[in-house]
Order: structure tokens, then C-alpha cells, then sequence
């Protein structure tokens, strides 16, 4: 449940919808799902809207304490068939979050390769989503390749994703000037990535770094990891 989703509809919003929205957002995130709900059942005019039906699919699997995950993915089953959502042909940056929580439900039953092929999809959206969704749809593509055993490939999707945030997209390549010497680009300044998520990428690299046997960048990055008083070690099983 995101704030993009929460804001952005077809029609014109009434100023009660927004502030209903907004609230069952707010105890969302606050994790008041009973409340949340409550607020999400207000919006009687928008009851069969995609939005409205994902999003309140989704707060009653956490209302369940994520335990009624079979109730949640037939919701989410009857909600793409409602809409005519497929995933082998997600055209629609809207239809990306029903998708992803398919991916996440695949995951979780270590379907890995039925969730990569939901997300290779739902990847290439990646760019114009609304931030916070474009971390979770990342931080579950790199976990999936490393799933897989595919560590180079997850560490190409960090540096992407790094260097998406930081600087709002690719970083150009410095080609030639006309007299044959490399150009200098001028970066435009860092966006500063916020501690837990730089903790999150960094753990993420470890494991790569680990999984690739490559021993000393890896404990180089631990060094790193272990000034944060807050960090536990882990990773051990990579090791084998």
C-alpha cells in the first residue's frame, strides 16, 4: 500500500475521498489494520475500483498477521481476473503492485523462477514508479537472484538501483573529447540514501560477495557493516 496509490485516480478526487485515503494510509503505516479498514470500507463510491480492491485485500492479509495467505491470493487471483490483469502482459504501471505481491507470495513459497518471471516484467517499470515502491520491487529482484545462486546479476541490480536513487538514472558514459582524450562529466551531487537502507544494500553485497567466494571485498564490507554497533553478523551460511 503505497502513497501513489492512495493518490493517484482517473477521476477527480473529492476532498472527503482524499482525506479518507490519507487516513487509512496513515494507519497503515502505523499498523492499525482494523482502523485502516474501516477507512478504505468509507469510500463507497470507489468500492470496485482496482486500487481500492488491492489495497484492501492487502490490509486484511496483514490484518491476519499474514497468516490467511491462501484467502489473500485468490483475492488477489480474482482481483487481476475482475480487471484482466496478466502478468505475460503487464502494459500498465498500475497493474505493477497487484503483480508484485503475487511475485512476494512466490517467493515466500520458494517458488523462486515463477516470481522472477512476474518480476522480470514488472521490472521494467521500474523507472517511473513512485520511490518507496521501486525500493520493495528492487530489494525483492536482487533477493530472488540470490535465490537463484545468480550473485553478478544481483549485484548488477544494486549498482542500478544505487546509482537510480542517487543520482535519478544511469550515469553517462564519459566518451571523447575532440582531441581524443576522455571526457570529464560532471555528476550532479548525491542524493544521500538513508542508514537502514544503505545497511540493507551493504548486507546485500556481502552475501553476493560471499556466494562469489570473493572473501576479501566481502570482509572488507563486514568492516564496514560491524561500525554499526546496531548490526548483528550474519551470512555464515555462505561461507560453504
Amino acid at each position: 500500500m503505497t502513497d501513489k496509490e492512495q493518490e493517484k485516480s482517473p477521476e477527480i478526487v473529492t476532498d472527503q475521498e482524499r482525506d479518507l485515503a490519507q487516513n487509512a494510509l496513515a494507519e497503515f503505516k502505523k499498523k492499525n489494520y482494523a482502523a485502516c479498514l474501516q477507512y478504505i470500507n468509507k469510500l463507497e463510491g470507489r468500492a470496485n475500483e482496482l486500487k481500492v480492491l488491492h489495497n484492501k485485500a492487502v490490509v486484511e492479509y496483514f490484518k491476519s498477521g499474514l497468516k490467511k495467505t491462501e484467502q489473500f491470493q485468490k483475492s488477489l487471483t480474482t482481483i487481476c481476473n475482475q480487471f484482466k490483469i496478466k502478468p505475460e502482459k503487464l502494459d500498465d504501471i498500475d497493474h505493477c503492485i497487484s503483480q508484485f505481491n503475487q511475485a512476494i507470495l512466490l517467493y515466500h513459497q520458494r517458488q523462486y523462477s515463477a516470481a522472477q518471471r512476474i518480476m522480470d516484467r514488472v521490472y521494467k517499470f521500474i523507472e517511473p514508479m513512485e520511490e518507496s515502491l521501486a525500493k520493495q520491487v528492487s530489494l525483492l529482484a536482487i533477493e530472488l537472484q540470490l535465490c537463484m545462486r545468480q550473485p553478478d546479476k544481483a549485484l548488477t541490480l544494486i549498482s542500478y538501483l544505487e546509482n537510480n536513487l542517487m543520482y535519478g538514472g544511469s550515469i553517462p558514459f564519459k566518451g571523447l573529447d575532440k582531441t581524443g582524450k576522455e571526457k570529464k562529466i560532471q555528476l550532479p551531487p548525491p542524493k544521500p540514501l538513508s542508514e537502514e537502507f544503505e545497511r540493507k544494500l551493504l548486507k546485500y553485497k556481502i552475501r553476493c560477495y560471499l556466494m562469489n567466494h570473493s572473501l576479501g571485498t566481502a570482509v572488507k564490507e563486514i568492516q564496514v557493516l560491524l561500525k554499526d554497533k546496531s548490526v548483528s553478523l550474519f551470512g555464515g551460511g555462505e561461507l560453504d
